[in-house]
């Protein structure tokens, strides 16, 4: 597989009224990287998530992934195409179990029918000897296992974004899109992020992420693409980027951020 031809977005467009929320927008990423979308607020980050997950509809534009056009795909087609993603709020189901949340994310492998669970078929039991595999090997990845029968809500802020992840991851995608994960975490847990996230790549998950936490961005990215008022504003590697003139205007003119601090 050549460079771009992972993923591929070209020309993407996407208007809202006579708002103009991204123009024109390119991005490849290849596989096993880990590239970073930042920008200021209202940039149109989130936007590109949407366009990429099916959850928005572009008005131009195409989105190639592994080959094929995915542009204006349904969401749950997407999904089972082998991209998940996250969300900027929590989409936990907060009376059930850290374990029993990612069962839930399993939902898209079960395959047996009601009669099958009924009789307890072999077909059935297989399935739930695999679900039962599959649920210890996400505990495992995102390091939750000793946290796998205490209720969502009352786990720490920052679990509960490693749980998201987990939840994504459990469906095996080839691509996740982590959409502000570091999002009130503390200097620790973002750390642990960080960790988490490397780990994710190594276990053979390309990632496209969308951050304001810049220790978080330049501790993880391959690339980082700048968006600014729904245009790509620069392209490149994290060293690159700290020192762009334009980006650090778009940062400072902003005010959202204190960006030369971020990337020390």
């Amino acid at each position: 597989m050549s460079a771009g031809d992972y993923l591929s977005v070209s020309d993407l467009t996407v208007k809202y009224g006579g708002l103009l929320a991204v123009n024109k927008f390119c991005m490849t990423v290849e596989q096993g990287e880990i590239v970073s979308l930042i920008g200021p607020n209202g940039a149109g980050k989130t936007t590109v998530l949407n366009l990429l997950t099916g959850f928005a509809r572009p008005s131009g534009g195409k989105i190639n992934f592994q080959g094929n056009d995915i542009t204006g795909t349904p969401p749950a087609r997407i999904a089972a195409n082998g991209i998940r993603r996250t969300f900027q709020q929590n989409s936990l189901m907060f009376d059930l179990t850290v374990a029993e949340n990612v069962r839930a994310g399993l939902h898209t492998r079960v395959k047996s029918g009601f009669f099958a669970s009924l009789f307890y078929s072999a077909a059935f039991g297989e399935e739930h000897r695999a679900i039962r595999i599959g649920v210890d090997r996400v505990l495992d990845a995102i390091g939750m296992q000793a946290q796998r029968d205490i209720v969502a809500r009352n786990l720490p802020f920052g679990d509960q974004r490693k749980l998201g992840i987990g939840i994504a991851i459990a469906g095996q995608p080839s691509l996740l899109l982590l959409d502000e994960p570091a999002a009130g975490l503390n200097p620790d847990e973002s750390a642990q992020l960080t960790a988490l996230i490397r780990r994710l790549r190594q276990d053979g998950i390309t990632i496209v992420l969308v951050e304001h936490d810049m220790r978080v961005v330049m501790g993880v990215s391959d690339r980082i693409v700048v968006l600014s008022r729904g245009e790509k504003l620069a392209e490149g590697t994290g060293a690159e980027i700290s020192t762009n003139k334009e980006v650090l205007r778009a940062y400072l003119g902003d005010g959202s951020w204190t960006m030369p601090a971020a990337i020390n």
